[in-house]
């Protein structure tokens, strides 16, 4: 099964795919998917998930930095070096 943290990044992938009103068979088209894997891996029933290859596709098409999929507002906010907890969090969702 994913974890919450899996779920949170493919949450937030499906909201940006909505609002920008990018139906589920055009995101699997850009990633060489089939309709029924997006559904897979936007459903908490599969343990599916977006590739980091994936995930970097989806970046460049929605003209976004991989950074505003895996950190949060708090993320960016912190004192924390933003570089070092990028990598912690992606480490993080490939469990």
């Amino acid at each position: 099964m994913k974890t919450q943290f899996q779920l949170d990044i493919i949450y937030k992938i499906r909201k940006l795919r909505e609002l920008s009103n990018v139906s589920q068979a055009k995101l699997a088209l850009i990633l060489g998917l089939t309709p029924g894997a997006i559904g897979n891996i936007e459903s908490v029933k599969y343990s599916q998930k977006y590739t980091l290859a994936q995930i970097e596709i989806i970046c460049k098409f929605f003209k976004i930095g991989v950074e505003q999929i895996f950190l949060s507002d708090e993320d960016f906010s912190s004192d924390k070096d933003i570089i070092s907890l990028l990598i912690s969090k992606i480490v993080e969702y490939e469990k």
